[in-house]
């Protein structure tokens, strides 16, 4: 790990202490960021005929891992990690000389819910939409607990819908146009 830095910047995040001259002419990158179940997705823009270099860390850690580079705007994916929130920056460079960094990114990677025979399947539930309602019907699961859980296809949490004790129905009410996942566990 490389810490760039010069009388104008200095990065305390662990490492090397490199010096280094702030480039005239090139501008810090603009990032966004979007979560997978296991991945981030960083896109950056910035000026041409630069590289971009991304660098990320759990927003717990102090130290910045490498996250992967490209040639010019576009996406950076960076793979393999857990569910936590993470940190996420960038810096252009060209001839050696570096920009100073981007935005920061906060993104959160959420813990799945677990797949697996304690979800109720089959006949036993049923899933109606009424206006901007999803209505979930519970049947011949007498005594049992049922937590239903929800999201959108373009989020990554899964947000609660309700809890129900044994036959009945649990409503999620003012959603948006989109399209959902529902599922129901037996807790």
């Amino acid at each position: 790990m490389t810490i760039r830095g010069n009388d104008i910047i200095a990065l305390v995040t662990g490492g090397t202490l490199e010096d280094y001259t702030a480039g005239t002419g090139i501008n810090a990158p603009v990032i966004s960021a979007v979560a997978g179940t296991d991945s981030i997705t960083v896109t950056i823009d910035g000026d041409s005929g630069v590289t971009n270099e991304v660098n990320y860390k759990l927003s717990t850690d102090s130290e910045w891992s490498d996250g992967g580079s490209r040639s010019g705007d576009g996406d950076v994916v960076i793979s393999d990690l857990t569910a936590g929130t993470y940190q996420v920056v960038a810096y252009s460079s060209n001839d050696g000389v570096l920009s100073v960094p981007s935005n920061m990114v906060d993104i959160t990677i959420a813990d799945s819910p677990e797949q697996g025979d304690d979800y109720v399947s089959g006949t036993a539930i049923t899933v109606t939409v009424d206006e901007d309602d999803i209505i979930v019907t519970i049947a011949g699961q007498t005594g049992a607990v049922h937590r239903v859980l929800y999201k959108a296809t373009t989020e990554v949490s899964w947000k609660e819908g309700g809890v129900r004790t044994g036959d009945g129905t649990v409503t999620i009410s003012s959603l948006s146009a989109a399209t959902y996942h529902v599922q129901v566990k037996s807790i």
